[in-house]
């Protein structure tokens, strides 16, 4: 589901960030596809704190990749570029539900 957004996008990242700078320090989105990405960061483990806020937003795919690894989509305020890969679920990214049309 989220490689088909990145696809969709043609991988640019700003075509899925909410406009203005109040989620980003870079104002340079345009939510072309009303996904109203924000820079949220992440938080590595429960002990740990929230790192990366108004630089990147991270998203859950429903895809496992290993009983300890999922699927992940990264969007970087200052970046075009979409990234995905996959990472240990002890992790804190931001969730989204995508309905398929």
């Amino acid at each position: 589901e989220l490689q088909s957004l990145k696809i969709e996008s043609s991988n640019n990242g700003y075509k899925l960030k909410e406009e203005g700078n109040n989620y980003w320090n870079t104002a340079n989105g345009t939510n072309q596809y009303g996904f109203s990405a924000r820079g949220g960061g992440q938080k590595i483990n429960a002990a740990g704190s929230f790192r990366e806020l108004k630089e990147f937003a991270y998203f859950w795919s429903s895809t496992q990749e290993t009983s300890s690894n999922a699927k992940y989509l990264s969007i970087q305020d200052a970046e075009t570029n979409i990234i995905t890969g996959d990472v240990d679920k002890n992790r804190f990214f931001s969730l989204r539900l995508i309905k398929d049309i």
